[in-house]
């Protein structure tokens, strides 16, 4: 059985919360876009492209007696900030629920309902999917942060 050990070491400095506030617009922007958080053309890599901004990235070396495997990347100052602005890229399977009970109870009273999250249009497709996913058998309401219905 081969011996494993990790090292963690970190790649830049603690940000401030005054520069993470400067460049709130551009990543909430980039994530509610959908852009995702590493890769090339992710956020990181555009915010380091564009303004120079680089937030701590955890490198964990992953070593075993035979060969060392490589290293493993974690954008984890980006994802703690993005959770501080409730920026997570999914919903909870309490809060699916709330928002389809919602809508459940706009359509009983004749009302069309769209759904917003953070702005964002919730296709009606994804609706329907998210009902079959979550909504068998629960009824509990739970409130749900950045979440908007608009009746029209």
């Amino acid at each position: 059985m081969a011996s494993d050990t990790r090292t963690r070491t970190s790649t830049s400095k603690h940000i401030l919360p005054g520069e993470w506030e400067r460049h709130r617009d551009r990543i909430v922007g980039l994530r509610r876009s959908g852009t995702i958080l590493e890769g090339d053309d992710g956020i990181m890599a555009i915010m380091k492209r564009e303004h120079g901004f680089v937030a701590s990235v955890y490198i964990c070396h992953v070593y075993t007696t035979y060969l060392t495997i490589g290293h493993l990347l974690s954008s984890s100052q980006y994802e703690l900030q993005l959770n501080k602005w409730a920026e997570r890229k999914n919903l909870h399977a309490e809060e699916w629920r709330q928002i389809i009970q919602t809508v459940d109870q706009y359509n009983e009273d004749g009302i069309h309902c769209d759904v917003y999250r953070n702005g964002q249009l919730i296709p009606r497709w994804t609706l329907k999917r998210k009902r079959k996913e979550y909504c068998q058998g629960h009824d509990e309401p739970v409130s749900v942060k950045g979440v908007q219905g608009r009746g029209t």
